[in-house]
Formats: C-alpha cells, structure tokens, sequence
C-alpha cells in the first residue's frame, strides 16, 4: 500500500525533498496527476496539474525535466532541490 509506505518514510523523504514532498502528495492525493502515452512507441509523459487557483497543467518527464518555473528555478539554477513538486507527484502516482 503506497500510503503506509509513505507514512513509514515520512522523516525520510521531507528531508530530501523538503517543501515539495508535502506539494507533490497534495497533488496526488487530489488526483492532478496524468500519465499520456504514446502509440505505438509507448513513451510516456506526466501532465500534472498545478496547486493554484488557476491549476495551472505542467508537461513533465518524472525524471529529468518539468515546464514548471520552479523546475528552471530551484533545481536547473540554484540547484537547491532535486527535483520540483510536479516531477515528484509523477514518481509517486506512477509508483
């Protein structure tokens, strides 16, 4: 079950990824996250929805790229998360 999973690694996982952990369950938990396939290659890509009033829909590959600010702002700049919100919520909805 992924929820006791995740409630038995709590500590763990705020601590590597901080503020966006408790962002990406909401989004999870709110079922803002799509994963879109492609025919016949069976690629896929997540569509997450964003947390503001606008819900906002970001495209984003789980492990290496969000179109999302934050994604160029804190993890490709600043280099200060490993991943944003958006990207973990994917990894957790596909998980």
């Amino acid at each position: 079950n992924l929820f006791l999973l995740l409630v038995s690694k709590k500590p763990s996982l705020h601590f590597l990824f901080g503020k966006n952990f408790e962002g990406a369950t909401r989004i999870v938990d709110q079922r803002g996250v799509k994963r879109i396939s492609g025919n016949p290659s069976g690629r896929f890509i997540f569509q997450v929805t964003g947390e503001s009033r606008k819900k906002d829909q970001y495209l984003c590959f789980a492990e290496n790229f969000c179109a999302c600010y934050s994604f160029f702002y804190d993890v490709v700049n600043r280099g200060e998360q490993l991943c944003c919100k958006h990207q973990l919520a994917a990894r957790l909805a596909a998980s």
